[in-house]
């Protein structure tokens, strides 16, 4: 059975405040939803090269320096297979401005501190924190976090019922993380390829 795959990403600004995110048009059950910027992943396209022109189609930004920080997959949903989502984030030390993307879904910054006075996909409530946490937050030293859903979570994309944390994670799937030589900051240590 072929796994649907995606890429997602959030785009911190210089000082952690803020995110891009995208309000959906759809698939309906995002409809009027802010969530992460991302699409499919194309036939013989890596999930990094995805990211970036993903980004560029929906923001008209290009950002280069991406860095997986957990792969989601499970079951399901709108695909009746298997899915696998790549998420990736980005921090910048300059301000970008959002441009003209080459689609109808509007990209915006969110402040991070108001985002649960927004519709938001569910999952997003634990992902940015995620994001913004890195390897040493919560979980521990492992990154990229690879998460595989189960058959009875009946939410999208990684959303358990209530949104605030992510689902169980199964045992002996995490990689360590390449840890940054001491020139290199977040915004230039290019991502983990999880292949």
């Amino acid at each position: 059975m072929k796994t649907t795959e995606y890429v997602a990403g959030f785009l911190f600004t210089f000082d952690w405040k803020r995110v891009a995110l995208i309000e959906k048009k759809r698939p309906e059950w995002q409809k009027g939803r802010l969530n992460a910027i991302g699409g499919h992943i194309e036939e013989q396209e890596s999930p990094f090269d995805a990211m970036i022109r993903e980004f560029v189609e929906e923001s008209g930004m290009l950002v280069k320096y991406w860095r997986l920080f957990c792969v989601l997959s499970g079951y399901g949903y709108e695909h009746k297979g298997k899915w696998r989502v790549h998420f990736f984030m980005a921090h910048n030390t300059e301000q970008l401005s959002i441009k003209d993307g080459m689609t109808d879904e509007e990209v915006l910054w969110i402040d991070y501190q108001e985002l649960s006075r927004h519709s938001i996909v569910p999952n997003l409530h634990w992902l940015i924190p995620m994001a913004i946490s890195g390897s040493r937050g919560a979980f521990g030293n492992v990154w990229p976090f690879i998460i595989e859903e189960g058959n009875d979570v009946k939410t999208s994309l990684g959303a358990n019922p209530s949104g605030s944390s992510p689902p169980a994670r199964k045992s002996g799937t995490h990689q360590p993380e390449r840890e940054p030589a001491p020139q290199e900051s977040l915004h230039s240590t290019p991502p983990l390829d999880p292949q």
